[in-house]
């Protein structure tokens, strides 16, 4: 079987969840409300900014784990078929990739385009929530990949989520705190790196410059960041968060017992 008729049977599949249909509803429904109380689109953008950072990861990882395991008998019937296992794998996450970000895309733009009002920053924050949804449904199939178990996958994307978004940064705050007296700028800036919604803040943050988006590590990593090479390093930082979930469960996928 074809890679394209994998993918479009799992995308066709994907996009008539009602799900990614109310995922689509909420982002318009949140893009419009702001855009109208605040009046100025790029308000709006930053405003969208600090949500979609915390929004978008928690529907991607939960909405990807609910449909890898409520699919569990299909994918034991298309494994049947003679078709290479990994093929599956890396399709779905392109299904699930494209379905997402495309109901993230069009619910953000259409209150812009109903409305008609414009601003490029907003090009960013749909490049950089595209990035977090992309990023989030590999994690979550690595997980998923890796337990059997519902509940237990369902609670590792979760936990991942929670720590990545409140602990991480109250972590590298108190490191700090105890290590005031050695020089912590690279180390700080490294361990901000590391997750991806603070690289996504920084990102935001290099064009933006919106301060309710800093974390603790954000001023620190947007330093390092910031310059000629700035947004070569964060382009890479990105590829490789996208790409190495996938990387460690295709390794998962290829030596699982069905």
């Amino acid at each position: 079987m074809k890679y394209s008729k994998i993918l479009k049977y799992e995308f066709l599949n994907i996009a008539r969840n009602r799900w990614v249909f109310f995922y689509t509803l909420l982002m318009a429904g949140l893009s419009f409300s702001i855009l109208k109380i605040s009046g100025d689109a790029h308000k709006t953008s930053v405003t969208l900014s600090s949500v979609i950072v915390v929004l978008g990861p928690l529907v991607a990882s939960v909405f990807t784990a609910l449909y890898w395991y409520y699919n569990e008998r299909f994918t034991e019937l298309m494994l049947s078929q003679p078709l290479r296992r990994t093929s599956l794998l890396w399709m779905r996450w392109v299904a699930l990739s494209l379905a997402l970000s495309a109901g993230f895309v069009l619910g953000t733009l259409l209150p812009f385009v109903f409305l008609w009002q414009w601003v490029d920053s907003l090009l960013l924050v749909i490049a950089v929530g595209v990035f977090l949804m992309i990023t989030f449904v590999g994690v979550s199939i690595l997980f998923c990949t890796c337990s059997i178990d519902r509940m237990k996958g369902v609670g590792l994307c979760l936990g991942l989520w929670l720590y990545l978004s409140m602990v991480h940064d109250s972590i590298v705050l108190l490191t700090l705190i105890a290590l005031k007296d050695y020089p912590m700028d690279f180390p700080a800036g490294l361990l901000g790196v590391l997750n991806p919604l603070g690289l996504a803040r920084v990102c935001l943050l290099m064009t933006q410059d919106a301060a309710l988006l800093l974390g603790h590590t954000g001023i620190i990593v947007r330093n390092i960041l910031t310059g000629g090479a700035g947004f070569s390093i964060a382009a890479g930082l990105a590829l490789l968060w996208m790409l190495l979930p996938m990387i460690l469960a295709h390794r998962a996928w290829r030596h699982r017992d069905f």
